[in-house]
């Protein structure tokens, strides 16, 4: 994005819609980006490289925190 951090656009769609969930993905270590302060604790972040299975994963992860108690039901034969 050439005019806005992934932060900015963020902060932007949560005042539009407020509780939305966000994952992060960055090139940079959880570590430095929470050391330089741009990283808040608990934010959803998946590191680059990621494979298909990881971002998956994560999104996975914050989705399933956004609904509590939901699972995933299976048909009974019938």
């Amino acid at each position: 994005m050439p005019h806005m951090l992934g932060k900015e656009v963020a902060e932007q769609v949560l005042v539009i819609k407020p509780g939305t969930e966000v994952l992060y993905m960055s090139g940079y270590a959880r570590p430095v980006l929470a050391s330089q302060g741009r990283l808040e604790p608990g934010v959803a972040l998946v590191e680059k490289p990621f494979s298909e299975a990881d971002l998956l994963a994560k999104a996975g992860q914050v989705f399933n925190s956004h609904f509590p108690g939901f699972k995933t039901t299976r048909s009974q034969p019938g």
